[in-house]
């Protein structure tokens, strides 16, 4: 059995928080992306396509984030 240091727990905590928040960015996107109004909401076609955009690089990021707090295990 191994002794976990508190600097391991905090990184990984960090890892875990860092992960989290981007699971919340993601969340507040899509919620604006499928609004009954997004198209109003984001300006035309054109923001609602930018603002899609912004979602995958954003769900590209949650993967990496996800992925470096794994990285803790």
């Amino acid at each position: 059995m191994t002794t976990e240091t508190t600097d391991t727990k905090a990184a990984r905590m960090a890892a875990y928080s860092t992960y989290r928040d981007s699971v919340a960015a993601c969340d507040r996107i899509w919620s604006q992306l499928m609004a009954p109004d997004a198209f109003a909401l984001c300006g035309g076609t054109n923001g609602w396509t930018q603002l899609s955009e912004a979602y995958d690089a954003m769900r590209d990021e949650q993967t990496r984030r996800f992925n470096a707090w794994l990285a803790h295990f």
